[in-house]
This record gives structure tokens, C-alpha cells and sequence, in this order.
């Protein structure tokens, strides 16, 4: 299985990425999966996954978005692939929160973290982007049936701004049928957020 491995980096400042140890080790641990890395520097995180996703053609199995300053074990990894779905991603603490969730509902207030952190697999309305795996087939029919960026930053009336390209590329993928799925048993860890303590 080919697997493209994409970071967006959003200025040269973070081309010094923690990453690079845990692709190494994913790697070498899977020697019979193809492993392809691109980053991708710009100042739009948007256009930065579209560019990540159109490199080179859709010429991968899957692709597995790893934000610059997220940092994960092999297990991590091999449980994203076995669950066998087309959207996945585990959880990680975000920069706001004490929690290792990354995963949203909506509520009235939009933003309700959700689900709790039992191990299993949950159906969510959205996630971040800093650890997902995504099957080719979703972009291959977002391009067949929408002819829309595969990301890019929705507005919300109801809060009156625009919200993450994570977001938009949920929205996008449940308008297809899909459902976007996160594992509660992988644990990525969220630099930023840990050396920010």
C-alpha cells in the first residue's frame, strides 16, 4: 500500500518539525507499506492540503495528514489502518485545551468536545486534521461530484466568521456519505501544546 505522509507547514519557521523521528520509525516498522513524505510551506493552511493532496497526482492508497508538531508511535498508525476506514483520525490534545480530544459536535455552542476517551471508534460531525488517515476514494469523489476544493475555510452564519479548513473538509466529506470516524485509543501527542506547559 502506497501512503503519503503530508505535513503543511505554514511559514519556514516550522521546517524545523518534530516529526520526522515517528515517520522514521513508522517506516521502518511497516516495511511493506510504500511510504511517500511531502511538507508543503505557505502561509495558507488551506491551500497547503490541497497542494499536500494534488502532489504528484493522486498517486497514493491513502494519505495520512500529520500536522509538523504532532508526534505518534507505529501502534498509533497500524490502528488507524486496520479500522479500515475511509476518514479516521485519533485524538490529541489542542493547544486551547487540557484535553487529549479532538474532536467536535454541535451544540448551541458549536464547539462541544466530544466523545470521551474509551477506546472505541465514534462517529463525528468533525475533526482536526493533525493526525487523519483518508482513503484516495474521498478525493477521487469530491473531484467526480462536488468540483470543489477539497479544503478551504467555511463561513457560519451563526457565529459570523469563518471557520478551520478542517471543518470544511468534514462538511465536505459527510455531503458525500461518509462519516468521519475517531479513535479513541490513539493518543497523538500535540507538541505545542505539551512544551507550552
Amino acid at each position: 500500500m502506497k501512503i503519503r505522509v503530508a505535513t503543511p507547514l505554514p511559514n519556514m519557521l516550522d521546517a524545523l518539525i518534530i516529526t520526522e523521528d515517528s515517520i522514521k520509525k513508522m517506516a521502518g516498522t511497516f516495511p511493506e507499506h510504500q511510504f511517500e513524505r511531502v511538507e508543503i510551506h505557505g502561509p495558507i493552511i488551506a491551500n497547503n492540503r490541497n497542494m499536500l493532496v494534488k502532489y504528484n497526482g493522486l498517486d497514493f492508497d491513502k494519505i495520512l495528514f500529520l500536522d509538523g508538531d504532532v508526534t505518534f508511535s507505529p501502534k498509533d498508525f497500524e490502528t488507524l489502518l486496520k479500522a479500515d476506514e475511509p476518514v479516521i483520525t485519533g485524538v490529541y490534545q489542542l493547544q486551547a485545551s487540557e484535553t487529549y480530544n479532538s474532536a467536535w459536535t454541535y451544540g448551541s455552542d458549536y464547539a462541544k468536545i466530544y466523545p470521551d476517551l474509551d477506546g472505541r471508534i465514534w462517529d463525528v460531525e468533525c475533526s482536526g486534521l493533525g493526525f487523519m488517515l483518508v482513503d484516495k476514494e474521498v478525493f477521487t469523489k469530491i473531484d467526480m461530484t462536488l468540483f470543489t476544493p477539497y479544503f478551504y475555510y467555511p463561513w457560519c452564519r451563526k457565529l459570523n466568521k469563518f471557520l478551520g479548513e478542517d471543518i470544511g473538509f468534514c462538511w465536505t466529506v459527510e455531503q458525500l456519505g461518509y462519516k468521519v470516524k475517531v479513535h479513541t485509543g490513539v493518543k497523538a501527542l500535540h507538541w505545542k501544546r505539551d512544551i507550552d506547559k
